[in-house]
């Protein structure tokens, strides 16, 4: 997982700027993304963003795609470009996700025979 995007596009993040991130994105069919954006970001220009929209499209993955008018980082709790109400609302969508992929499926559900004075064969 990642929490920014940071050339994604191009492939020039990470160690040697080889990324494979667009590459793989057919390893994650189980999976959703969530995609945040700052159209103001210089990092990653509207054409990247097209262009990891489209292969993100291309495979298939499920995913929810935001573009704010921010900056690069601006979720970022330090300098100019923090912006705290969109950072609050971003967060809020990280949470949203969370709550329905990081839950449990199934939850055991608890029987007993115990039927008070109820009739057993009622219930």
């Amino acid at each position: 997982s990642s929490r920014v995007a940071t050339d994604v596009h191009n492939s020039r993040l990470g160690k040697g700027e080889n990324c494979d991130t667009l590459r793989r994105l057919s390893d994650m069919k189980h999976s959703e993304i969530l995609f945040i954006w700052g159209r103001q970001d210089p990092h990653v220009p509207s054409e990247g963003r097209k262009l990891v929209r489209e292969e993100v499209e291309k495979s298939g993955v499920l995913y929810s795609w935001h573009e704010f008018n921010a900056q690069h980082a601006f979720t970022r709790d330090e300098g100019h470009r923090f912006d705290p109400a969109l950072t609050d609302i971003c967060y809020s969508l990280a949470f949203e996700l969370f709550s329905r992929k990081l839950v449990p499926t199934s939850v055991p559900v608890a029987h007993t025979t115990d039927h008070g004075d109820k009739d057993p064969e009622a219930c």
